[in-house]
């Protein structure tokens, strides 16, 4: 099963970076980072594009700004156009981690079951 993880970014260079390490670091192999770069004119392009050279789980995908919604749907437009399987789609904003063991068993068990949706908490740290 493949999680996509759909991380829409403007203007983030500088978190883009950690955010979508924390989720390559997750110990589940399934997940598919698509970073959608909503017209940046910061550095993130070209980290982005670093990115996707040196990991093939990660997608990077250009686009003129639009909105966060805009990037989001042309993230779910790739995930539905590149389907390899029974997949999931889940978003992360680029300035936000997850910790180390977000993809614990208990979570993997609920997606074991092919649920339609999966709701997650947050932990805001400062």
């Amino acid at each position: 099963m493949i999680i996509n993880v759909v991380i829409p970014s403007y203007n983030y260079g500088k978190y883009i970076e950690s955010s979508v390490n924390s989720v390559i670091a997750q110990s589940y192999p399934g997940l598919r980072v698509i970073i959608v770069d909503d017209g940046s004119a910061d550095n993130t392009r070209e980290i982005g594009e670093a990115l996707a050279a040196k990991d093939e789980r990660i997608i990077y995908i250009h686009q003129e700004n639009g909105g966060v919604s805009k990037a989001r749907n042309t993230g779910i437009d790739y995930v539905m156009k590149n389907k390899e399987g029974f997949e999931y789609i889940t978003f992360l904003d680029a300035d936000d981690l997850w910790r180390k063991d977000f993809f614990n068993d208990k979570v993997l068990s609920c997606l074991d079951e092919k649920r339609d949706v999966v709701c997650f908490e947050m932990c805001k740290c400062t």
